[in-house]
């Protein structure tokens, strides 16, 4: 994250924070803590890693600064109780972490196996003993979110968290706790720490302290685990079959690069996630099985370059069919090869082909895109590109963008 954002937005917590201690949100001692947490972070983010990873009576500057009791080591004083939103994933986890400084702590996950494996359970749970906090596991119906996802009526997330969020609440009513803390990046500034119902304060704790996930991994790795995921849930990748979704989709990755919370390396990769890539083959899942089905249909149809030849060489007065990685260029030459190249690019999507396997994609084959994606396809082509070059200084022009 560039610095002065950070500044920045490290300024919009620190002014929310007052705003709420002014208006008595806030008790004196949870105030002080957390502002105390949040000036270290901004101060030296190496000695903040080192404070919040230490014993707390160890460490005599977070013992003075948290003004803990030196008679009782380990113990803040009137240490709160607060919930944490507990997934399991690299936000929630440093967050506990982070929360276990101010707050004695209870991780909370919501649980449904629509969106999450059985065995994922035990290893949550694991997780939550290496962290030493209390844990629960809260059950969730999911089951109209997933039935109107598969049906096509709207992307789950939004639904989702919601439905977790409200459980989480009720979960902190019902046993009298007052704060909740969660591992969203993007809530900056004013919705960093926000009160909800029955006095109850969500603490929005990566925002608050403008972590980006690549800080919030290295609060991880201080403490021995590495958490390796791929981007999605059962639900969000059952939700991928309609292709709209996975727009939406790529447009909260987009939004996070936008945010400059996951880098633009971690954003590509979560996209092919989105986008079912195939590592081993180093190519689309999707091209792959194009490329099966166009080998099925050449038997079924007969198509084969004799075909090829006879209805479209004899048209554009064409023999053999181009070879070549730049081919497209020798058919230019020809009366009309312009009209020959879109009449057999046409006829290999209709096919559900490609407009190539790997090569001229960038410039020759540019002006066929259009043949193979639709406009709303090619304008999320073009807000990809932007968010990793807005000055388009990265092969300019290429592939129609």
């Amino acid at each position: 994250m560039h610095q002065k954002i950070r500044d920045i937005r490290i300024e919009a917590s620190l002014k929310n924070l007052d705003s709420l201690y002014n208006n008595h949100v806030l008790d004196d001692n949870l105030y002080n803590n957390l502002k105390n947490l949040l000036e270290l972070r901004k101060t030296d983010f190496n000695e903040f890693l080192n404070i919040i990873t230490k014993d707390d009576y160890a460490n005599q500057r977070f013992a003075k600064s948290l003004a803990i009791a030196q008679d009782e080591p380990n113990k803040l004083k009137n240490k709160p109780k607060a919930v944490v939103a507990f997934s399991g994933g690299v936000d929630s986890t440093a967050s506990s972490i982070i929360s276990k400084k101010i707050f004695d702590v209870i991780g909370i996950t919501a649980y449904s196996p629509i969106v999450m494996h059985p065995n994922n359970k035990k290893n949550i749970s694991q997780l939550a003993k290496k962290l030493n906090i209390n844990h629960e596991f809260i059950d969730v119906d999911l089951n109209e979110i997933q039935n109107d996802t598969l049906n096509g009526k709207y992307h789950p997330c939004g639904r989702c968290h919601k439905t977790i969020e409200n459980a989480v609440l009720n979960y902190a009513k019902e046993n009298n706790i007052k704060y909740i803390i969660y591992g969203d990046m993007l809530s900056v500034g004013h919705l960093s720490i926000v009160p909800e119902d029955d006095d109850i304060l969500r603490i929005n704790m990566p925002s608050y302290l403008v972590l980006t996930k690549n800080e919030s991994r290295e609060i991880l790795k201080r403490n021995n685990i590495i958490i390796s995921q791929r981007y999605g849930c059962p639900l969000l990748k059952s939700a991928h079959k309609y292709n709209r979704n996975k727009k939406f989709t790529i447009q909260r990755i987009l939004r996070e690069v936008r945010a400059q919370v996951i880098d633009k390396d971690e954003g590509l990769k979560n996209i092919l996630d989105v986008l079912e890539y195939c590592k081993e083959r180093e190519m689309p899942i999707r091209f792959i099985e194009y490329m099966e089905n166009i080998h099925a249909k050449d038997k079924l149809q007969g198509l084969s370059e004799d075909e090829v030849k006879k209805i479209i060489g004899s048209k554009y007065k064409f023999k053999e069919l181009p070879r070549e990685a730049s081919s497209p260029s020798k058919l230019y030459e020809l009366e009309d090869g312009y009209k020959a190249v879109e009449e057999i690019f046409k006829l290999v999507v209709n096919l559900e082909g490609t407009l190539s396997g790997e090569h001229g994609i960038g410039l020759s084959k540019a002006p066929y895109m259009h043949l193979a994606f639709s406009e709303g396809e090619m304008e999320l082509f073009r807000s990809i590109k932007k968010a990793f070059d807005p000055n388009n200084i990265l092969n300019p022009y290429k592939m129609g963008l």
